[in-house]
């Protein structure tokens, strides 16, 4: 039943575990995050940020609200604008000024620019360019024959594709093409030979940002299987588009022509909007695109324009990360302001309160901060009245301890002192029936009695003083005291109040002094109780058949505390029986 005495006074132990929170405090960020600083510090860059973040926020989203206005407004002019081109055009075909496919090639320059391409399905080049030198020398019964033709339609073939762009040959295919009834251009667009035409959006007269342009598909009743042909368009003029699904598996062309749209409170009444995901060649991943569109009920045509989303928000994204790095820098900046006040009003606080309660000597004459009026003044004078009535009930059941062990050293020290008294007694016995007989003792003799009466009565002296010394009710302040010189008189009365068969083998590491802070009254308590403890296991806790006695061992040896001090540890070892669950609670 090991026992180790540790030079720890109260004090100490409040001042170590001061340090130990502290330290576990400052144990990576989140024990950071667990002090009244960093808290006060997040909490205040939280509020001061917040109110930024919801103006930032409410910015942004006015911001977003204006460029969606603005881009619906920009479409919203162009497809204005190209009604009433539109109606201008159907108002000459009617007046038979010009054919209807006359006045959709006039309207598809205005709305898409130049022709650049024109490609068709071929076995080869010679096929291709056999196929563009008829289709230029066509002409419909009572139309001009063609003036002028270029020797050859020179085409690139690639993967069964005859791609034309010479100028002049484009020139002279597109005048053919123009002669053609609108039924038969998307015969050739959506036959065998699938004509494609390929527009330069940048010589468009009508133009919306960079990628918006003004197309236009026939109208369609919903459910019907109605071809849906694109009038004009940068890539897929003429082309059927009622089959032609974007990612997400919607009919877009089909929806366009039967008007599948919403109504919008901001727009005229003639005007509907659909939103939908297209992705181009090219692009990563399929883009957001807002149309809107209008029917143009003479030609059974819907004019249609759009934008990406992302063309027209793209100055937001720079709103955007300079509303987070105004938002991040702010941040910080109140973070550290914050801190660097908690660190004055809180921060120091805790240090001298920190420093208050490892400062407190051994009886727990703390000076705490009393005299503050703040939060903190209250937990000072908590602790200060804590301190107080620790220090008052320390001191009572101390001297409870006393007095239960002083009544226990009594009862085995009364041998000793019977012995002692009656070797007095004996030795006054024999002088006085000396004298009655009326014989006078040598001086020789009267010496040595009286000399054995006096080492009794100081024998019989000390043991009382050192009783009545350790039953003292004042405190004493610590001094420096050996603890080799306590053990070896707290030993000699354990030994004098132990049986026979109890032996004490005490191991000293060196002859040096152990000298040490404390109590001497406090120490030697302590010693006498733990060897006594040690005496009792040996023998009266000891249950029958077992043998009383045994060994108690006691090692005086140099150590280390765990902060690097230098230390000694005496340690009480007796091979008795142990304590209990329930005794061990009290130890």
């Amino acid at each position: 039943m090991p026992s180790t005495l540790y030079d720890r006074s109260p004090a100490a132990y409040t001042a170590s575990m001061v340090a130990e929170g502290r330290k576990n405090a400052g144990h990576g960020f989140s024990g950071r995050i667990r002090s009244i600083s960093t808290r006060l510090s997040i909490l205040v860059a939280f509020s001061a940020a917040l109110p930024l973040a919801l103006v930032g926020g409410l910015s942004i989203m006015l911001a977003r609200y204006s460029f969606e206005k603005t881009a619906l407004g920009q479409i919203l002019d162009a497809l204005e604008g190209a009604h009433s081109i539109v109606s201008e055009y159907h108002s000459l075909v009617s007046l038979g000024v010009m054919s209807e496919s006359r006045a959709l090639s006039f309207i598809r320059r205005l709305f898409l620019g130049d022709l650049v391409e024109l490609s068709v399905n071929a076995l080869d080049a010679e096929d291709g360019e056999r196929f563009f030198s008829d289709l230029a020398r066509y002409r419909p019964g009572g139309a001009p024959a063609p003036y002028g033709l270029p020797e050859r339609f020179p085409v690139a073939w690639s993967e069964g594709r005859a791609v034309m762009s010479d100028f002049l040959a484009l020139l002279t295919v597109k005048q053919s093409l123009d002669s053609l009834t609108v039924a038969e251009q998307a015969a050739l667009a959506n036959g065998e030979r699938a004509l494609r035409q390929r527009y330069n959006l940048k010589t468009a007269a009508v133009r919306i940002r960079e990628s918006g342009y003004v197309f236009a598909i026939t109208g369609s009743e919903p459910g019907s299987a109605q071809p849906a042909y694109e009038l004009f368009h940068p890539t897929l003029t003429m082309v059927d588009v009622s089959s032609i699904y974007n990612t997400r598996g919607e009919p877009v062309g089909k929806y366009i022509s039967t008007r599948r749209g919403v109504r919008d409170a901001h727009l005229p009444a003639a005007y509907l909007r659909y939103e939908y995901f297209w992705m181009n060649d090219g692009d990563p991943k399929e883009r957001r695109k807002i149309t809107l569109m209008r029917y143009f009920e003479p030609w059974n045509m819907v004019i249609a324009a759009g934008l990406y989303d992302d063309e027209y928000f793209a100055p937001l994204r720079s709103i955007i990360l300079i509303v987070i790095a105004g938002l991040t820098v702010s941040g910080a900046l109140f973070f550290f302001l914050a801190k660097a006040m908690g660190r004055s009003l809180i921060g120091r606080r805790v240090e001298e309160l920190s420093a208050a309660f490892a400062q407190a000597d051994s009886a727990w004459l703390s000076s705490f901060p009393t005299e503050w009026k703040d939060e903190f003044g209250s937990i000072a004078r908590a602790a200060e009245r804590m301190t107080k009535a620790i220090q008052e009930r320390e001191f009572q059941m101390r001297q409870a301890q006393k007095r239960e062990i002083a009544g226990t050293i009594a009862a085995g020290m009364a041998h000793d002192m019977n012995n002692l008294l009656g070797g007095i007694l004996g030795t006054t016995s024999l002088l006085k029936a000396d004298i009655e007989e009326g014989r006078v003792p040598a001086r020789e003799e009267l010496a040595e009695a009286l000399s054995l009466i006096e080492r009794s009565t100081k024998s019989a002296s000390g043991f009382i003083r050192r009783l009545l010394d350790f039953g003292k009710a004042q405190e004493e302040a610590f001094h420096s005291v050996n603890l080799a010189t306590i053990m070896q008189e707290s030993l000699a009365i354990a030994e004098r109040s132990s049986p026979p068969e109890v032996f004490y083998v005490w191991t000293k590491g060196r002859s040096l002094p152990a000298v040490v802070r404390g109590d001497a009254v406090r120490l030697e308590q302590v010693c006498i109780n733990l060897l006594l403890n040690a005496r009792d296991a040996l023998t009266i806790m000891r249950e029958a058949p077992a043998v009383s006695g045994g060994t108690v061992s006691i090692e005086l040896s140099e150590g280390v505390l765990a902060t690097g001090l230098p230390a000694w540890n005496l340690t009480i070892r007796d091979d008795g029986v142990g304590m209990d669950a329930e005794t061990l609670t009290r130890a």
